[in-house]
């Protein structure tokens, strides 16, 4: 059985139409509000995939996406990351630590203090502030 998602456009339109078709007809990737169990293996995720929870391994696995698209792992906990960020997109949080980073940049001194920084110094600042993260995270979840 191939790829069940794979669109086929009969040979016999028009090359243009056909690409037209293909454009229209993929998968539209988002990311959902609220959690919910991957279609495929029941992994909490907040990525769909035509509005089904797809996780983002599945989504590489089942060639949604390609495979060097899916973000390493979450540097607080180790499970799937879900979403990237930094200047090079260098870091990976999961989808409950990327909630816990926004709540921590509206709440967290440090942010401010990178929102004032020199634009020479902001990606210093802004490595300082997530590495503060990175490691309360930590220690959150060694405390739980």
């Amino acid at each position: 059985m191939g790829k069940v998602w794979k669109i086929e456009v009969a040979s016999t339109l028009d090359p243009e139409v056909q690409k037209i078709v293909r454009r229209v007809m993929k998968p539209d990737l988002s990311v959902a509000g609220n959690p919910g169990k991957c279609v495929f293996c029941e992994e909490e995720t907040t990525w769909t995939v035509n509005n089904r929870h797809v996780c983002p391994r599945c989504t590489a696995k089942y060639g949604f996406i390609r495979e060097d698209y899916l973000p390493d792992p979450c540097e607080v906990c180790g499970a799937q990351g879900e979403w990237v960020c930094g200047e090079k997109n260098e870091h990976s949080l999961c989808f409950r630590h990327r909630e816990a980073w926004f709540d921590f940049t509206r709440s967290d001194l440090n942010m401010a203090a990178y929102k004032q920084a020199p634009e020479a110094e902001k990606g210093r600042a802004w490595d300082k502030c997530f590495m503060d993260f990175i490691q309360r995270a930590k220690a959150v979840r060694q405390s739980d």
